[in-house]
């Protein structure tokens, strides 16, 4: 599986588009595109792990036998584990900062 098919597996498991990923991840989604035909950047690689919740190698993990296989599902996500890691978070295409992370994780443990 290459680098473009991992992206867009993911994507649709957290029910994003490429477009989307694109933009959280402020790589063109041209570029992702792309990802198919020639090697992608590093450092684009690794925005859009970020927005999608994984590590770069499982994007670019390019392991044959995971072709054949049915894609997991997103059971969800953890949302106080989520504000706790320092992973990028956004709220439409704002990124939240430690402020937002606190004052989400007041308004949910009260």
């Amino acid at each position: 599986m290459n680098v473009l098919n991992n992206t867009k597996r993911f994507a649709k498991l957290r029910g994003l588009s490429i477009k989307e990923v694109g933009k959280r991840a402020h790589v063109s989604p041209a570029a992702i595109y792309r990802w198919d035909k020639s090697e992608p950047n590093a450092s684009s690689v690794d925005a859009v792990a970020a927005v999608l919740g994984v590590e770069s190698s499982e994007l670019t993990n390019v392991d044959t036998s995971q072709d054949h296989e049915a894609p997991q599902t997103f059971n969800g996500l953890d949302l106080k584990a989520a504000l706790l890691d320092n992973a990028p978070l956004y709220y439409g295409r704002r990124e939240l900062d430690d402020i937002d992370r606190v004052a989400l994780s007041r308004l949910l443990d009260r």
